[in-house]
């Protein structure tokens, strides 16, 4: 026999299910006629005959697949988390120097080639330029290390008190073994 409610195999002598504790049903055999069982006829606590079919519900079936496949999201996006977080070093320590005054320290930041094509005069311009560099409370991340070409982009959003000051692009490459701002595009919010 069969569990009505999760379709585990019962043994004889079990008086409920090992597997999810339901109490065994067992099969009304007097009712009229020759006391065989018509598959019209209910068990005990309402489960029809059909429920005693061998074998895991279609229910349970779906509840199983759709638990996986909760799990194996959660898996790739913790997976995806830990992948990239070695990108957020150089984005979250440039936008807090930056944040704090410090554009030597954000300066720091990028790369070599980056720092050959754009002297540090013209980095202070670029932080003075685009004041959400340096008004922004928080960074908001809407793409994460998407691969392009040898580097990665990562792309968010500034904002300040619940305000979205700026949309921030940083390009990355890897430079001996860190990564490294190799470009970066500041796109301002219309009001």
């Amino acid at each position: 026999m069969f569990c009505t409610n999760c379709g585990d195999k019962l043994q004889d002598d079990n008086i409920s299910c090992p597997n999810c504790g339901v109490a065994r049903k067992t099969p009304d055999l007097t009712p009229s006629g020759s006391g065989a069982i018509a598959p019209s006829q209910v068990f005990d606590g309402g489960a029809s005959v059909a429920d005693s079919i061998p074998g895991p519900k279609p229910r349970s079936i779906f509840r199983k697949v759709i638990t996986w496949v909760f799990f194996i999201v959660i898996a790739v996006l913790v997976l995806v988390t830990i992948t990239t977080m070695d990108l957020m070093v150089p984005v979250n320590g440039s936008l807090e120097a930056m944040r704090s005054g410090n554009i030597e320290k954000a300066y720091q930041y990028t790369s070599e080639a980056y720092r050959r094509n754009t002297p540090i005069a013209a980095y202070k311009k670029f932080v003075a330029d685009n004041p959400a560099l340096s008004a922004h409370t928080m960074f908001n991340i809407e793409d994460r290390g998407l691969k392009l070409g040898d580097g990665r982009r990562v792309k968010g959003y500034l904002a300040s008190e619940n305000k979205r000051l700026a949309t921030i692009e940083f390009y990355l490459v890897l430079e001996n073994d860190s990564w490294k701002v190799n470009d970066l595009n500041v796109y301002a919010t219309e009001k």
